[in-house]
Protein backbone atom coordinates (compact mmCIF):
# COMPACT_ATOMS: atom_id res chain seq x y z
CA UNK A 1 0.00 0.00 0.00
CA UNK A 2 1.59 3.35 -1.01
CA UNK A 3 2.39 5.86 1.70
CA UNK A 4 -0.26 8.65 1.83
CA UNK A 5 0.74 11.94 0.25
CA UNK A 6 1.56 15.07 2.18
CA UNK A 7 -0.27 18.12 0.90
CA UNK A 8 2.95 19.95 -0.02
CA UNK A 9 4.47 17.25 -2.19
CA UNK A 10 4.68 13.58 -2.96
CA UNK A 11 6.93 10.77 -1.87
CA UNK A 12 9.31 8.92 -4.15
CA UNK A 13 9.56 5.17 -3.62
CA UNK A 14 13.21 4.32 -3.09
CA UNK A 15 14.78 0.92 -3.70
CA UNK A 16 15.93 -1.10 -0.72
CA UNK A 17 19.65 -0.70 -0.12
CA UNK A 18 22.02 -2.01 2.56
CA UNK A 19 21.65 -0.10 5.80
CA UNK A 20 24.24 2.67 6.25
CA UNK A 21 26.32 2.36 9.43
CA UNK A 22 24.73 3.70 12.60
CA UNK A 23 26.33 7.03 13.46
CA UNK A 24 26.99 8.13 17.01
CA UNK A 25 24.57 10.39 18.82
CA UNK A 26 25.33 14.10 19.14
CA UNK A 27 27.67 14.93 22.04
CA UNK A 28 26.28 15.78 25.43
CA UNK A 29 25.54 19.47 26.03
CA UNK A 30 28.28 21.62 27.48
CA UNK A 31 27.38 24.74 29.41
CA UNK A 32 29.53 27.80 28.68
CA UNK A 33 30.17 30.01 31.66
CA UNK A 34 28.11 33.14 31.18
CA UNK A 35 28.18 36.54 32.79
CA UNK A 36 25.43 38.91 33.81
CA UNK A 37 24.56 41.97 31.77
CA UNK A 38 25.86 44.09 34.64
CA UNK A 39 29.21 42.30 34.58
CA UNK A 40 29.79 43.61 31.07
CA UNK A 41 30.51 46.98 32.66
CA UNK A 42 33.64 45.51 34.18
CA UNK A 43 34.67 43.86 30.93
CA UNK A 44 34.04 46.99 28.94
CA UNK A 45 36.20 49.04 31.26
CA UNK A 46 39.00 46.49 31.15
CA UNK A 47 38.74 46.19 27.40
CA UNK A 48 38.88 49.89 26.61
CA UNK A 49 42.52 49.94 25.63
CA UNK A 50 44.16 51.55 22.60
CA UNK A 51 42.83 51.26 19.06
CA UNK A 52 46.08 50.87 17.17
CA UNK A 53 46.28 47.13 16.58
CA UNK A 54 43.96 44.81 14.70
CA UNK A 55 43.13 41.47 16.35
CA UNK A 56 44.93 38.57 14.71
CA UNK A 57 43.19 37.64 11.50
CA UNK A 58 40.09 39.72 12.22
CA UNK A 59 40.88 42.61 9.93
CA UNK A 60 41.31 40.16 7.06
CA UNK A 61 37.65 39.18 7.35
CA UNK A 62 36.63 42.68 6.27
CA UNK A 63 39.25 43.16 3.59
CA UNK A 64 36.92 42.48 0.64
CA UNK A 65 35.41 45.96 0.43
CA UNK A 66 32.70 47.07 -1.97
CA UNK A 67 31.57 50.47 -3.16
CA UNK A 68 28.69 51.75 -1.06
CA UNK A 69 25.49 53.36 -2.20
CA UNK A 70 23.02 55.59 -0.42
CA UNK A 71 19.41 56.61 -0.77
CA UNK A 72 19.89 59.65 1.44
CA UNK A 73 20.33 60.09 5.18
CA UNK A 74 17.65 58.91 7.61
CA UNK A 75 16.53 61.07 10.50
CA UNK A 76 18.03 59.03 13.32
CA UNK A 77 16.64 61.59 15.80
CA UNK A 78 13.00 60.99 14.79
CA UNK A 79 10.56 60.53 17.68
CA UNK A 80 9.79 56.88 16.98
CA UNK A 81 13.26 55.93 15.75
CA UNK A 82 14.03 54.14 19.03
CA UNK A 83 11.13 51.69 18.67
CA UNK A 84 11.85 51.18 14.98
CA UNK A 85 15.54 50.53 15.64
CA UNK A 86 14.50 48.06 18.36
CA UNK A 87 12.26 46.24 15.87
CA UNK A 88 15.00 46.13 13.25
CA UNK A 89 17.54 44.71 15.70
CA UNK A 90 15.21 42.05 17.05
CA UNK A 91 13.38 41.14 13.84
CA UNK A 92 16.56 41.57 11.80
CA UNK A 93 20.17 42.56 12.40
CA UNK A 94 19.82 46.31 12.71
CA UNK A 95 19.41 48.83 9.89
CA UNK A 96 21.72 50.02 7.19
CA UNK A 97 21.73 53.81 7.41
CA UNK A 98 20.66 54.02 3.76
CA UNK A 99 17.51 51.95 4.48
CA UNK A 100 16.58 53.37 7.87
CA UNK A 101 14.78 56.36 6.37
CA UNK A 102 12.25 54.10 4.64
CA UNK A 103 11.38 52.49 7.96
CA UNK A 104 11.18 55.87 9.72
CA UNK A 105 8.75 57.07 7.05
CA UNK A 106 6.65 53.93 7.51
CA UNK A 107 6.36 54.35 11.28
CA UNK A 108 6.24 51.54 13.83
CA UNK A 109 3.18 49.74 12.44
CA UNK A 110 4.36 50.18 8.87
CA UNK A 111 7.79 48.83 9.79
CA UNK A 112 6.18 45.67 11.15
CA UNK A 113 4.15 45.38 7.94
CA UNK A 114 7.30 45.79 5.85
CA UNK A 115 9.20 43.20 7.90
CA UNK A 116 6.42 40.62 7.59
CA UNK A 117 5.38 41.22 3.98
CA UNK A 118 8.80 40.90 2.40
CA UNK A 119 7.85 38.71 -0.56
CA UNK A 120 7.05 41.77 -2.68
CA UNK A 121 10.47 43.37 -2.00
CA UNK A 122 13.18 42.54 -4.53
CA UNK A 123 16.28 40.72 -3.30
CA UNK A 124 17.95 40.79 -6.72
CA UNK A 125 21.04 42.68 -5.54
CA UNK A 126 21.78 40.00 -2.95
CA UNK A 127 21.23 37.22 -5.47
CA UNK A 128 23.54 38.91 -7.97
CA UNK A 129 26.23 39.42 -5.33
CA UNK A 130 26.17 35.79 -4.20
CA UNK A 131 26.16 34.50 -7.78
CA UNK A 132 29.19 36.66 -8.58
CA UNK A 133 31.22 35.07 -5.76
CA UNK A 134 30.91 31.51 -7.14
CA UNK A 135 30.76 29.97 -3.69
CA UNK A 136 31.44 26.26 -3.30
CA UNK A 137 28.85 24.74 -0.98
CA UNK A 138 30.90 21.61 -0.49
CA UNK A 139 33.18 23.79 1.67
CA UNK A 140 31.94 24.67 5.14
CA UNK A 141 33.77 28.01 5.04
CA UNK A 142 31.86 29.06 1.92
CA UNK A 143 28.62 27.86 3.49
CA UNK A 144 29.19 30.08 6.53
CA UNK A 145 30.15 33.02 4.33
CA UNK A 146 26.98 32.56 2.22
CA UNK A 147 24.64 32.69 5.21
CA UNK A 148 26.48 35.67 6.73
CA UNK A 149 26.22 37.58 3.45
CA UNK A 150 22.51 36.83 3.33
CA UNK A 151 22.08 38.26 6.82
CA UNK A 152 24.15 41.30 5.87
CA UNK A 153 22.55 42.24 2.57
CA UNK A 154 19.09 40.71 2.35
CA UNK A 155 16.23 43.17 1.93
CA UNK A 156 14.16 40.60 3.86
CA UNK A 157 15.71 40.93 7.34
CA UNK A 158 12.96 39.05 9.17
CA UNK A 159 13.29 36.13 6.76
CA UNK A 160 16.97 35.77 7.61
CA UNK A 161 16.41 36.29 11.36
CA UNK A 162 13.69 33.63 11.35
CA UNK A 163 16.01 31.30 9.43
CA UNK A 164 18.68 31.84 12.09
CA UNK A 165 16.08 31.24 14.81
CA UNK A 166 14.91 27.94 13.34
CA UNK A 167 18.54 26.93 12.74
CA UNK A 168 18.98 27.09 16.51
CA UNK A 169 15.77 25.16 17.23
CA UNK A 170 15.63 22.47 14.52
CA UNK A 171 19.30 21.74 14.88
CA UNK A 172 21.71 19.99 12.52
CA UNK A 173 25.45 20.61 12.35
CA UNK A 174 28.75 20.12 10.61
CA UNK A 175 30.09 17.77 13.28
CA UNK A 176 28.39 14.82 11.61
CA UNK A 177 28.06 13.48 8.08
CA UNK A 178 31.51 14.30 6.72
CA UNK A 179 31.84 15.84 3.26
CA UNK A 180 28.15 15.34 2.48
CA UNK A 181 27.05 17.70 5.23
CA UNK A 182 27.92 21.22 3.95
CA UNK A 183 25.75 21.03 0.79
CA UNK A 184 23.00 19.31 2.76
CA UNK A 185 23.10 22.09 5.36
CA UNK A 186 22.82 24.70 2.59
CA UNK A 187 19.76 22.83 1.39
CA UNK A 188 18.36 22.69 4.93
CA UNK A 189 18.98 26.41 5.37
CA UNK A 190 16.88 27.08 2.28
CA UNK A 191 14.17 24.78 3.64
CA UNK A 192 14.09 26.72 6.91
CA UNK A 193 13.93 29.97 4.93
CA UNK A 194 11.09 28.68 2.75
CA UNK A 195 8.95 27.63 5.73
CA UNK A 196 10.13 30.17 8.32
CA UNK A 197 6.76 31.97 8.51
CA UNK A 198 4.55 29.24 7.09
CA UNK A 199 2.45 26.56 8.74
CA UNK A 200 4.34 24.86 11.55
CA UNK A 201 3.16 21.43 10.40
CA UNK A 202 4.78 21.98 6.99
CA UNK A 203 8.05 23.06 8.58
CA UNK A 204 8.15 19.98 10.83
CA UNK A 205 7.29 17.69 7.94
CA UNK A 206 10.00 19.21 5.75
CA UNK A 207 12.69 19.06 8.43
CA UNK A 208 11.80 15.45 9.27
CA UNK A 209 12.83 14.27 5.79
CA UNK A 210 15.58 16.83 5.25
CA UNK A 211 18.84 15.04 4.28
CA UNK A 212 20.95 16.92 6.84
CA UNK A 213 18.49 16.02 9.60
CA UNK A 214 18.23 12.40 8.40
CA UNK A 215 22.00 12.19 8.86
CA UNK A 216 22.33 14.27 12.02
CA UNK A 217 19.70 12.41 14.04
CA UNK A 218 20.08 9.07 12.28
CA UNK A 219 16.73 8.84 10.51
CA UNK A 220 18.44 7.56 7.36
CA UNK A 221 19.73 4.52 9.23
CA UNK A 222 16.46 3.79 11.02
CA UNK A 223 14.25 0.90 9.87
CA UNK A 224 11.31 -1.11 11.08
CA UNK A 225 13.71 -3.90 12.04
CA UNK A 226 16.13 -1.58 13.85
CA UNK A 227 14.50 1.76 14.71
CA UNK A 228 16.73 4.60 15.85
CA UNK A 229 15.14 6.75 18.55
CA UNK A 230 17.26 9.89 18.25
CA UNK A 231 14.97 11.94 16.00
CA UNK A 232 11.80 10.72 17.70
CA UNK A 233 13.12 11.88 21.07
CA UNK A 234 14.38 15.28 19.92
CA UNK A 235 11.24 15.88 17.85
CA UNK A 236 9.20 15.83 21.04
CA UNK A 237 11.71 17.14 23.58
CA UNK A 238 13.26 20.00 21.60
CA UNK A 239 11.35 20.61 18.37
CA UNK A 240 7.66 20.50 19.37
CA UNK A 241 6.18 19.49 22.74
CA UNK A 242 8.94 20.13 25.23
CA UNK A 243 9.62 17.83 28.17
CA UNK A 244 6.63 18.93 30.27
CA UNK A 245 3.40 20.81 29.78
CA UNK A 246 2.80 24.24 31.39
CA UNK A 247 1.62 22.48 34.55
CA UNK A 248 4.85 20.49 34.81
CA UNK A 249 3.37 17.14 33.76
CA UNK A 250 5.60 15.08 31.43
CA UNK A 251 4.47 15.31 27.82
CA UNK A 252 5.67 11.88 26.73
CA UNK A 253 7.13 8.59 27.92
CA UNK A 254 10.04 6.47 26.77
CA UNK A 255 7.49 4.22 25.09
CA UNK A 256 6.29 7.21 23.05
CA UNK A 257 9.90 7.75 21.97
CA UNK A 258 10.14 4.13 20.82
CA UNK A 259 6.72 4.06 19.15
CA UNK A 260 7.43 7.36 17.43
CA UNK A 261 10.70 5.97 16.11
CA UNK A 262 8.79 3.05 14.57
CA UNK A 263 6.30 5.42 12.93
CA UNK A 264 9.14 7.51 11.47
CA UNK A 265 10.96 4.60 9.81
CA UNK A 266 11.19 4.20 6.05
CA UNK A 267 13.11 7.31 5.11
CA UNK A 268 16.50 7.44 3.46
CA UNK A 269 18.48 9.75 1.19
CA UNK A 270 18.46 9.38 -2.58
CA UNK A 271 19.43 11.98 -5.18
CA UNK A 272 20.07 14.45 -2.36
CA UNK A 273 16.47 14.20 -1.14
CA UNK A 274 14.67 12.39 1.63
CA UNK A 275 12.69 9.58 -0.02
CA UNK A 276 10.32 6.95 1.32
CA UNK A 277 11.06 3.23 1.08
CA UNK A 278 8.03 1.21 2.18
CA UNK A 279 10.15 -1.90 2.71
CA UNK A 280 12.05 -0.11 5.50
CA UNK A 281 8.93 1.14 7.29
CA UNK A 282 7.40 -0.60 10.30
CA UNK A 283 3.96 -1.69 9.16
CA UNK A 284 2.45 -2.87 12.45
CA UNK A 285 0.15 -1.16 14.93
CA UNK A 286 1.66 1.75 16.83
CA UNK A 287 0.40 3.63 19.88
CA UNK A 288 1.90 7.10 19.94
CA UNK A 289 0.94 9.87 22.37
CA UNK A 290 -2.39 8.15 22.96
CA UNK A 291 -3.29 7.45 19.32
CA UNK A 292 -3.21 3.93 17.87
CA UNK A 293 -3.02 2.71 14.29
CA UNK A 294 -0.64 2.00 11.44
CA UNK A 295 1.07 5.32 11.85
CA UNK A 296 3.67 7.04 9.68
CA UNK A 297 5.34 10.41 9.29
CA UNK A 298 2.15 12.28 8.38
CA UNK A 299 0.47 10.99 11.52
CA UNK A 300 3.41 11.90 13.74
CA UNK A 301 3.49 15.44 12.32
CA UNK A 302 -0.25 15.84 12.80
CA UNK A 303 -0.13 14.52 16.37
CA UNK A 304 2.82 16.58 17.63
CA UNK A 305 1.74 19.80 15.90
CA UNK A 306 -1.78 19.46 17.35
CA UNK A 307 -0.54 18.65 20.84
CA UNK A 308 -1.64 21.36 23.32
CA UNK A 309 1.92 21.81 24.64
CA UNK A 310 3.50 22.52 21.24
CA UNK A 311 2.44 26.18 20.81
CA UNK A 312 3.59 26.92 24.37
CA UNK A 313 7.01 25.42 23.69
CA UNK A 314 7.42 27.25 20.37
CA UNK A 315 6.14 30.52 21.84
CA UNK A 316 8.63 30.16 24.71
CA UNK A 317 11.55 29.58 22.34
CA UNK A 318 10.40 32.43 20.11
CA UNK A 319 9.89 34.95 22.92
CA UNK A 320 13.18 34.08 24.61
CA UNK A 321 15.05 34.54 21.31
CA UNK A 322 13.34 37.70 20.03
CA UNK A 323 12.26 39.51 23.22
CA UNK A 324 13.58 38.44 26.64
CA UNK A 325 13.82 35.24 28.69
CA UNK A 326 10.58 34.00 30.22
CA UNK A 327 9.31 30.84 31.87
CA UNK A 328 7.35 28.50 29.57
CA UNK A 329 4.30 29.28 31.73
CA UNK A 330 4.54 33.09 31.46
CA UNK A 331 1.25 34.77 30.56
CA UNK A 332 3.00 36.89 27.92
CA UNK A 333 3.03 33.74 25.75
CA UNK A 334 -0.74 33.24 25.81
CA UNK A 335 -1.54 35.57 22.87
CA UNK A 336 1.04 33.74 20.71
CA UNK A 337 -0.49 30.40 21.67
CA UNK A 338 -3.95 31.71 20.80
CA UNK A 339 -2.67 32.90 17.41
CA UNK A 340 -1.27 29.43 16.72
CA UNK A 341 -4.65 27.80 17.39
CA UNK A 342 -6.78 30.42 15.62
CA UNK A 343 -4.65 30.57 12.45
CA UNK A 344 -4.14 26.91 11.56
CA UNK A 345 -0.74 26.66 13.26
CA UNK A 346 0.62 29.72 11.41
CA UNK A 347 4.12 30.79 12.43
CA UNK A 348 3.55 34.17 10.81
CA UNK A 349 0.52 34.79 13.00
CA UNK A 350 2.57 34.05 16.11
CA UNK A 351 5.40 36.34 15.00
CA UNK A 352 3.04 39.19 14.13
CA UNK A 353 1.29 38.86 17.49
CA UNK A 354 4.69 39.03 19.19
CA UNK A 355 5.99 42.03 17.24
CA UNK A 356 2.80 44.04 17.77
CA UNK A 357 2.49 43.22 21.47
CA UNK A 358 2.89 45.92 24.10
CA UNK A 359 5.41 43.76 25.96
CA UNK A 360 7.67 43.39 22.93
CA UNK A 361 7.86 47.16 22.49
CA UNK A 362 8.17 47.87 26.22
CA UNK A 363 11.16 48.84 28.34
CA UNK A 364 11.19 45.27 29.64
CA UNK A 365 12.29 44.11 26.18
CA UNK A 366 14.37 47.12 25.13
CA UNK A 367 18.14 46.45 25.24
CA UNK A 368 17.53 43.44 27.50
CA UNK A 369 19.34 40.76 25.49
CA UNK A 370 23.08 40.47 24.96
CA UNK A 371 23.79 40.36 21.25
CA UNK A 372 24.73 36.96 19.92
CA UNK A 373 28.04 36.80 18.03
CA UNK A 374 26.15 36.69 14.74
CA UNK A 375 23.99 39.66 15.74
CA UNK A 376 27.06 41.54 16.93
CA UNK A 377 29.12 41.00 13.76
CA UNK A 378 26.34 41.54 11.23
CA UNK A 379 24.77 44.41 13.16
CA UNK A 380 28.08 46.24 13.60
CA UNK A 381 28.97 45.99 9.92
CA UNK A 382 25.53 47.30 8.98
CA UNK A 383 25.56 50.01 11.65
CA UNK A 384 28.98 51.30 10.61
CA UNK A 385 28.10 51.16 6.91
CA UNK A 386 30.99 48.86 5.98
CA UNK A 387 30.46 47.35 2.54
CA UNK A 388 32.30 44.02 2.42
CA UNK A 389 31.96 40.59 0.85
CA UNK A 390 33.96 39.10 3.75
CA UNK A 391 36.89 36.72 3.52
CA UNK A 392 35.97 33.04 3.54
CA UNK A 393 38.93 31.53 5.36
CA UNK A 394 39.08 34.01 8.24
CA UNK A 395 35.34 34.21 8.88
CA UNK A 396 34.87 30.78 10.43
CA UNK A 397 37.86 31.30 12.73
CA UNK A 398 36.36 34.62 13.81
CA UNK A 399 33.03 33.01 14.66
CA UNK A 400 34.81 30.33 16.68
CA UNK A 401 36.56 33.03 18.73
CA UNK A 402 33.30 34.90 19.24
CA UNK A 403 31.52 31.77 20.46
CA UNK A 404 28.93 31.03 17.75
CA UNK A 405 29.60 29.39 14.41
CA UNK A 406 26.65 29.09 12.02
CA UNK A 407 26.04 25.45 11.01
CA UNK A 408 28.12 24.24 13.94
CA UNK A 409 26.00 24.44 17.11
CA UNK A 410 27.46 22.88 20.26
CA UNK A 411 24.83 20.12 20.44
CA UNK A 412 21.32 19.16 19.36
CA UNK A 413 19.73 21.64 21.76
CA UNK A 414 21.36 24.53 19.90
CA UNK A 415 23.03 27.53 21.49
CA UNK A 416 22.35 28.27 25.16
CA UNK A 417 22.51 31.99 24.39
CA UNK A 418 19.38 31.75 22.25
CA UNK A 419 17.48 30.98 25.44
CA UNK A 420 19.50 32.95 28.03
CA UNK A 421 21.61 35.62 26.36
CA UNK A 422 24.13 35.98 29.21
CA UNK A 423 25.65 32.73 27.94
CA UNK A 424 27.08 34.59 24.95
CA UNK A 425 29.74 36.36 26.98
CA UNK A 426 32.71 34.94 28.83
CA UNK A 427 36.20 36.32 29.38
CA UNK A 428 37.40 34.71 26.15
CA UNK A 429 34.48 35.75 23.95
CA UNK A 430 34.55 39.29 25.33
CA UNK A 431 38.18 39.73 24.34
CA UNK A 432 37.33 38.38 20.88
CA UNK A 433 34.69 41.11 20.60
CA UNK A 434 37.20 43.73 21.68
CA UNK A 435 39.61 42.60 18.96
CA UNK A 436 36.80 42.55 16.41
CA UNK A 437 35.80 46.09 17.35
CA UNK A 438 39.35 47.21 16.56
CA UNK A 439 39.01 45.77 13.06
CA UNK A 440 35.54 47.20 12.52
CA UNK A 441 36.62 50.68 13.57
CA UNK A 442 39.60 50.58 11.21
CA UNK A 443 37.37 49.44 8.34
CA UNK A 444 34.86 52.21 9.05
CA UNK A 445 37.48 54.95 9.16
CA UNK A 446 39.65 53.90 6.23
CA UNK A 447 41.24 50.54 5.60
CA UNK A 448 44.79 51.66 6.43
CA UNK A 449 45.76 50.37 9.87
CA UNK A 450 48.00 53.34 10.61
CA UNK A 451 46.89 56.95 10.57
CA UNK A 452 50.07 58.51 9.16
CA UNK A 453 49.63 60.70 6.10
CA UNK A 454 50.07 58.71 2.88
CA UNK A 455 48.45 58.91 -0.55
CA UNK A 456 46.77 55.52 -0.19
CA UNK A 457 45.75 56.30 3.37
CA UNK A 458 44.23 59.62 2.36
CA UNK A 459 42.18 57.94 -0.37
CA UNK A 460 40.98 55.28 2.06
CA UNK A 461 39.88 57.91 4.56
CA UNK A 462 38.18 60.02 1.89
CA UNK A 463 36.10 57.03 0.73
CA UNK A 464 35.45 55.63 4.19
CA UNK A 465 32.00 55.12 5.72
CA UNK A 466 32.69 57.80 8.34
CA UNK A 467 33.58 60.43 5.72
CA UNK A 468 30.45 59.45 3.79
CA UNK A 469 28.34 60.03 6.91
CA UNK A 470 29.95 63.45 7.37
CA UNK A 471 29.25 64.38 3.76
CA UNK A 472 25.67 63.10 3.57
CA UNK A 473 24.63 64.71 6.85
CA UNK A 474 26.65 67.91 6.51
CA UNK A 475 28.26 67.29 9.89
CA UNK A 476 30.20 70.40 10.85
CA UNK A 477 31.51 69.67 14.35
CA UNK A 478 32.95 66.95 16.53
CA UNK A 479 29.85 67.10 18.75
CA UNK A 480 27.54 66.54 15.78
CA UNK A 481 29.56 63.51 14.71
CA UNK A 482 29.45 61.96 18.17
CA UNK A 483 25.73 62.72 18.50
CA UNK A 484 25.06 60.99 15.19
CA UNK A 485 26.81 57.76 16.17
CA UNK A 486 25.21 57.75 19.62
CA UNK A 487 21.82 58.12 17.93
CA UNK A 488 22.51 55.61 15.15
CA UNK A 489 24.15 52.91 17.27
CA UNK A 490 22.68 53.45 20.73
CA UNK A 491 19.32 55.05 19.83
CA UNK A 492 20.57 58.19 21.58
CA UNK A 493 20.29 56.49 24.97
CA UNK A 494 23.53 57.22 26.77
CA UNK A 495 24.15 58.88 30.11
CA UNK A 496 25.64 62.36 29.91
CA UNK A 497 28.90 61.41 31.62
CA UNK A 498 29.47 58.56 29.17
CA UNK A 499 28.62 60.80 26.25
CA UNK A 500 31.12 63.33 27.62
CA UNK A 501 33.77 60.59 27.47
CA UNK A 502 33.04 60.18 23.76
CA UNK A 503 33.17 63.94 23.16
CA UNK A 504 36.54 64.02 24.89
CA UNK A 505 37.95 61.15 22.85
CA UNK A 506 36.81 62.64 19.54
CA UNK A 507 38.18 66.08 20.47
CA UNK A 508 41.73 64.95 21.16
CA UNK A 509 44.38 66.36 18.88
CA UNK A 510 46.45 63.87 16.90
CA UNK A 511 48.93 63.85 14.08
CA UNK A 512 48.31 62.29 10.68
CA UNK A 513 45.21 61.63 8.62
CA UNK A 514 42.01 63.56 9.23
CA UNK A 515 38.38 63.65 8.15
CA UNK A 516 37.04 66.82 6.58
CA UNK A 517 33.95 68.21 8.28
CA UNK A 518 31.31 70.25 6.51
CA UNK A 519 32.77 73.73 6.28
CA UNK A 520 36.35 72.50 5.99
CA UNK A 521 37.41 71.86 9.58
CA UNK A 522 39.45 68.72 10.27
CA UNK A 523 39.01 65.94 12.83
CA UNK A 524 41.84 63.43 13.29
CA UNK A 525 41.17 59.86 12.17
CA UNK A 526 42.88 58.57 15.31
CA UNK A 527 40.46 60.54 17.50
CA UNK A 528 37.39 59.25 15.65
CA UNK A 529 38.71 55.70 15.93
CA UNK A 530 39.15 56.13 19.67
CA UNK A 531 35.61 57.50 19.99
CA UNK A 532 34.03 54.66 18.00
CA UNK A 533 36.05 52.07 19.87
CA UNK A 534 34.92 53.43 23.23
CA UNK A 535 31.31 53.57 22.05
CA UNK A 536 31.31 49.98 20.77
CA UNK A 537 32.94 48.59 23.91
CA UNK A 538 30.38 50.27 26.15
CA UNK A 539 27.92 47.86 27.80
CA UNK A 540 25.01 49.65 26.14
CA UNK A 541 26.25 48.55 22.71
CA UNK A 542 26.49 44.89 23.73
CA UNK A 543 22.74 44.86 24.37
CA UNK A 544 20.37 44.21 21.51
Amino acid sequence: MPYPEWTEGSYQEAPTVPFPPLLSAPPAPTKPKGVSRRAILVGAGAGALGVGAIGAGLGYVLSNRMASGSSGPANVFASDSQQIAHLLRRAGFGPWSKDFGDYIDAGVSGTIDRLLNYSSISNAALDNLINSLRLNFSLSADLIRWFTLRMLYSTHPLEEKMTMFWHGVLVSGLDKGGKRMPPFLAQQNQTLRQHCLGRFDDLIHAISIDPAMLIYLDGASSSGHLPNENYSRELMELFTLGVTNPQGVPNYTQNDVHQGALALTGWRIQSNQGVYAASRHFNGAITYLGQTGKLGLNDVVRIVCSHPSTPYHIAWRMWSFFAYPVAPTDSVLHPLVDSYHKNNHSIRAMVETMLRSTAFLSSKAYRQRIKSPVEFLVGAIRGLGIQTTLQTNALRALYVQLGQTPFDPPNVSGWDGDKVSQAWLSTQTWMARVNLINSLVVAATGSATRTQQTISGSKAVASSPVQQVIKERSIASTKELVDYYVAAMLDGNLEDNRKATLYGAASQSAEGLAFTLSGGAKIPVASVRQMLYLLMTMPEYQLN
